[in-house]
């Protein structure tokens, strides 16, 4: 009986084929997006007696006797953790975190407001903060981070001459940054995109692909005179949240619903009824209220797939912007 040929090169396939199914095994971690974590979360978990969860991490400050205060991040509610940085005597701004499981972003301005350095700070292990840039920046402003994918950190500050909202891309590898957009003021953001209104543009609402580094879409609203108020972003599509007066002096406020690239509108709630303000849009339920008048004030959750509106209790209704109520 013969024996069978042997394929050449057949033992180097065989290991090629059991290294692609170790790969899944011994491939490192993926990173997780980044989140968005605004300064008064923290303060206000701190004032509840807790700490604010982010990932795998909780952030919380604490004060020191000589005014200084101290950011830290810990793996849960009650370790120490990681002290990620401590304010200078005359106590300057820290901004907004901008933080996966892996690294947290934050800027800290001079005493007057006027000049910001940016860090970057490894959660894990006992690094130090690591200064990526510097910039200047209007007193009366701040600087905001937004986003960091792509090798770059996206982050909008007021122009220290005129005040003007300009957003920047900053290379992390480099610290080298590059203006992208001016007039735009972020009202939201997800893991790809920014979503900015312009208050001197008539379409109002710009999405800007932080893949291309570009402005992708104006997203066209029935009336050109709708400024937008809120935007609120899911998994695979935004509401925005409009207003505008109409030739008869009354207040209309819509609700539209676009993908997360800006096409598709659907009008979602519209409404030209005095008193209304629209709180927290959910993918379930637009809550609004609704003021009397006589100090009375009505809350209401929309139902989209109903499209009824059913009163809720003061205390469960949603507006996150608004202070709840």
């Amino acid at each position: 009986m013969k024996k069978p040929k042997l394929v050449r090169g057949g033992l180097a396939f065989a290991a090629i084929v059991l290294l692609c199914l170790l790969l899944p095994a011994i491939r490192p971690k993926a990173a997780t997006a980044y989140s968005l974590i605004e300064y008064y979360q923290i303060y206000q978990s701190e004032a509840a007696g807790t700490r604010y969860k982010s990932g795998d991490y909780y952030f919380y400050t604490k004060m020191l006797s000589d005014g200084r205060e101290q950011l830290y991040a810990a793996k849960t509610l009650k370790a120490k953790g990681k002290l990620l940085y401590t304010t200078k005597a005359e106590n300057p701004h820290i901004s907004n975190l901008l933080a996966n499981d892996t690294y947290v972003y934050y800027a800290v301005s001079n005493a007057a407001g006027t000049y910001y350095v940016i860090y970057r700070n490894t959660l894990s292990g006992s690094g130090t903060a690591k200064k990526l840039t510097a910039v200047k920046c209007n007193a009366a402003g701040e600087v905001l981070l937004w986003n960091a994918t792509g090798g770059n950190l996206y982050y909008t500050l007021s122009a220290p001459a005129d005040g003007e909202q300009r957003l920047y891309a900053c290379k992390i590898s480099t610290g080298k940054n590059t203006k992208k957009a001016s007039g735009l003021y972020v009202e939201a953001t997800n893991g790809r995109y920014l979503y900015m209104s312009a208050y001197a543009d008539e379409y109002m609402l710009h999405v800007f692909d932080c893949k291309t580094g570009k402005v992708i879409a104006r997203p066209k609203k029935p009336e050109m005179l709708m400024s937008v108020e809120k935007v609120f972003v899911y998994d695979d599509r935004i509401y925005v949240v409009t207003q505008y007066q109409d030739n008869t002096g009354a207040i209309v406020r819509n609700v539209f619903r676009y993908k997360l690239n800006g096409t598709s509108r659907t009008n979602v709630m519209s409404t030209r009824k005095d008193g209304i303000s629209i709180g927290d849009v959910t993918k379930t339920y637009i809550y609004y209220s609704e003021d009397q008048g006589n100090g009375t004030t009505y809350y209401y959750a929309y139902k989209q797939s109903t499209k009824k509106s059913a009163r809720v209790k003061a205390a469960n209704y949603k507006d996150t912007w608004g202070g709840g109520q």
